[in-house]
């Protein structure tokens, strides 16, 4: 049979907890720790997350979020801090759903900023003066790293929250960590052993994410009515699907790992069938994006 092999390893996308300052050392370093950890739950909290709508303003150039924000002086900054901060912009840049339109895609980075700006709102209240120098204290006094730190982790948290409800609105399911089938159906395919040879499958994709499964993967058998697996491909962070007309079909498609290696190629019945494999199939690719709590 003919089986895809994928990496099943997992790495969590959020970087690592910072070791704390030489100097903050004993149970009075821990104590506090611990009470800025508590105000930064409250702050998080009060910062109402946006909700971008049809009415909104999507006239923004795309753009590089990690690139976005404004270069600071190196004055005063902490370095592990710096380092933690760049980990938490490529992990917001990284936040894209596989398959999203261009006008969505725009609406999120508005409201992404409007995120941002809410959170600098709240920061800057005199009653959360001592969240960034909570948050400072822990980094050599960089209050401004602290601050950007901060407004980062409400803009991630915005993010995820949007990655989420655009996977259940998009599959039509609510994908809560457990493993079930959301795609079940006949396709074509191409033999990947090198022979120009085509054959009818039935398929059922079973979405099934790390880190507590391997990660989602498709099951193919000779017919509705097997019970014996004939292969299975098993899908990966950075996967991606390609829709091109092919002689075979006008509604032809390609599984492609990141290497643009090909672990797919085949095609459906109809557009609309098309479509919904197309949507199933990026439901699994963006699950090694979404953080499933």
């Amino acid at each position: 049979s003919n089986v895809v092999e994928a990496d099943d390893s997992s790495d969590s996308d959020d970087p690592a907890p910072p070791p704390p300052p030489p100097n903050r050392k004993g149970p009075a370093a821990d104590g506090a720790a611990a009470s800025t950890d508590a105000r930064l739950v409250r702050l998080s909290s009060r910062v109402q997350l946006h909700t971008p709508g049809q009415d909104d303003d999507v006239e923004v150039a795309p753009t590089n979020l990690a690139a976005a924000t404004e270069d600071l002086p190196d004055n005063g900054r902490d370095l592990r801090l710096k380092k933690i901060i760049a980990d938490l912009k490529a992990k917001l840049d990284g936040l894209w759903p596989q398959g999203i339109d261009p006008k969505t895609k725009l609406r999120w980075i508005n409201s992404d900023a409007t995120v941002a700006t809410k959170a600098s709102e709240v920061l800057d209240l005199p009653s959360n003066a001592n969240v960034v120098q909570g948050e400072a204290n822990r980094f050599n006094g960089d209050k401004v790293g602290a601050r950007e730190y901060i407004v980062l982790k409400a803009r991630i948290k915005q993010r995820e929250s949007l990655m989420k409800a655009y996977q259940k609105n998009t599959i039509g399911l609510t994908l809560d960590g457990e493993k079930k089938v959301i795609c079940e159906g006949s396709l074509t395919k191409m033999a990947l052993s090198g022979k120009n040879s085509w054959k009818r499958r039935h398929f059922k994709l079973v979405y099934a994410p790390a880190p507590r499964y391997a990660g989602p993967y498709l099951q193919y058998f000779e017919d509705e009515n097997s019970t014996k697996e004939k292969g299975r491909v098993l899908f990966a962070e950075g996967d991606m699907v390609e829709i091109e007309p092919t002689a075979k079909s006008a509604f032809s498609f390609a599984l492609l790992a990141k290497t643009h290696a090909i672990k797919l190629k085949g095609y459906a019945e109809s557009e609309s069938d098309l479509q919904r494999w197309v949507r199933a199939f990026n439901a699994c690719i963006n699950s090694f994006t979404v953080a499933n709590k």
